[in-house]
């Protein structure tokens, strides 16, 4: 399967896990935008537009706020997921413009998330070498630059993985008994 089409199908995924909860959001993949402000192509993978307020239990400050730009690997080989984190941390997305070819509307990015294939399907970010500390790794990395964690959980479709705490795609969160 091409990446393109592995995004168009994680778009569908997402749609439906929000719609779960009630929530309304506007996901753009592939040509529905561009980059205006460098190269057209220089731009996340989706990009996803909703009004939920995700907030730090302890902090009580707003994460994720919208629109969040989401980096999706399809592939479990770990330097394909290292460069999908590391473009992410950099911040490549951030402080550029872009425009929704749709509406004509330019917007930038607020928050970063990171998911793949394996991440969506199983939970696991990595799963071959050491999973367990490979996850562990990835995860804190990201969280570290500020990016979520888009991971499936048993029993509660997908969260966003952000710091200690996973958050619901209606903004509640719950701590992980792992940690």
């Amino acid at each position: 399967m091409k990446e393109l089409e592995a995004q168009k199908i994680f778009k569908e995924l997402l749609l439906s896990q929000f719609k779960i909860y009630k929530q309304e959001v506007n996901i753009l993949v592939g040509n529905e935008f561009k980059n205006i402000t460098t190269h057209w192509a220089e731009k996340p993978d989706l990009i996803i537009f909703h009004n939920i307020k995700f907030k730090n239990p302890i902090t009580k400050k707003q994460i994720l706020p919208s629109p969040i730009g989401v980096e999706y690997k399809h592939s479990d080989h770990l330097d394909s997921i290292t460069s999908g984190v590391i473009i992410q941390l950099q911040n490549q997305y951030l402080n550029k413009k872009y425009l929704n070819k749709k509406t004509k509307e330019e917007f930038e990015l607020n928050s970063l998330a990171f998911a793949n294939t394996s991440s969506v399907k199983d939970g696991l970010i990595y799963k071959r070498n050491y999973p367990e500390a490979s996850n562990f790794f990835i995860e804190r990395f990201c969280w570290k630059g500020n990016v979520a964690v888009i991971l499936k959980k048993p029993n509660n479709g997908l969260v966003f993985s952000h710091r200690n705490y996973h958050y619901y795609l209606n903004g509640k969160y719950f701590r992980d008994g792992s940690w």
